[in-house]
Formats: structure tokens, C-alpha cells, sequence
């Protein structure tokens, strides 16, 4: 498949549309770099999708382990699609990795507001929240979440966990 893209894109090389499959060809198998290039070639062209291509980037970049570029890419993606939940929570989860809490905590607040139900996300941010030395604002966003989704088992062992730190056996025991 590789050739025939490669040939397509030297005998036409104003059909991006070529690119973009040697480059989804180059993801799949796993070879980031040479997709990493053919997505950035892609980004200078015409009428290219640009928030596509930031989030295919983003993903390529993540398997590279090269967190920060990945984080600018999604973070491009989400400047051009700012109500993306999915780019929004691959952004936060890569600043928690690049160990920036305020920016992950501020994506998944994000995401929250545009849609409550992303009980994942409700638990990630109360998880957060307590690494943050928060636990009030962590136990609060645990309890809307075990609200929405009452057999969210990790996040009531969060809850049950603090409640323990504050020694509330009985409040612990209601989340198990």
C-alpha cells in the first residue's frame, strides 16, 4: 500500500487526499515518523484539516513517547474544535503526564461543563483534586460522579479512601 501512495503522490502531488493515506498507512503500521512527516507536509497544503491532522499528530507523537508535541498538537486540535471531548481528555491526561495538574485539571473541568456525564472524566478529576491537596473539591466531584454513575467502583473507593483518612468508617463502608 505504501507504493502505490507513494507513486499516486508523485504522479499527482496536488491530491492530498493521497498523502493523508500514506500517512493513516504509515500509522497503522506503526511507522510514527514517516507518519509524523506525511501529516506535517499535509498541514502546509490548501484546504487541509488542519484539527484532523493535529489529532492524528497528537496521537503519533504520544506512541513516540514524546509527550510535549503531543501536547501541542491536541492542544492545536482543541483550539480548532474547542468542544471535542475526546481531544480535550487526551490533552489532559497528556499535562497529568507532563506533570502540569492545573492545565489537566482545567480540561477535564472543561469537558465537565460541556457534558456532566463523562463520569470517567468526574473520576479522573476527583483523583486529581486529591493529588492536588484538594479534598473537599475532590470528594464533592466524586459524589456528582457516583451520582450519575452509581457503580463507578473506583471512584467510591476514592471516596471511601478519604473517608477513612478522616476516620468516617461508616460513610467508607456506604461506598463499598
Amino acid at each position: 500500500a505504501i507504493a502505490v501512495y507513494r507513486e499516486f503522490i508523485r504522479r499527482f502531488p496536488a491530491v492530498t487526499r493521497a498523502g493523508l493515506g500514506l500517512g493513516n498507512v504509515y500509522l497503522q503500521t506503526r511507522r510514527y515518523p514517516e507518519a509524523i512527516a506525511a501529516y506535517r507536509k499535509l498541514l502546509t497544503e490548501p484546504g487541509a484539516d488542519t484539527a484532523d491532522l493535529q489529532g492524528r499528530l497528537g496521537y503519533a507523537h504520544t506512541q513516540l513517547g514524546q509527550l510535549e508535541q503531543a501536547a501541542n498538537a491536541y492542544g492545536a486540535l482543541v483550539a480548532a474544535k474547542p468542544d471535542s471531548l475526546q481531544a480535550r481528555f487526551q490533552l489532559g491526561q497528556l499535562y497529568e503526564e507532563l506533570e502540569r495538574p492545573a492545565a489537566a485539571r482545567s480540561e477535564y473541568e472543561r469537558i465537565l461543563a460541556l457534558d456532566p456525564t463523562q463520569t470517567a472524566v468526574g473520576r479522573r478529576l476527583g483523583r486529581l483534586l486529591f493529588l492536588l491537596g484538594r479534598p473537599q473539591e475532590a470528594k464533592a466531584q466524586l459524589e456528582r460522579t457516583i451520582a450519575r454513575a452509581p457503580d463507578a467502583v473506583d471512584a467510591r473507593l476514592l471516596l471511601a479512601t478519604q473517608y477513612i483518612v478522616e476516620h468516617r468508617a461508616a460513610a467508607a463502608m456506604d461506598q463499598v
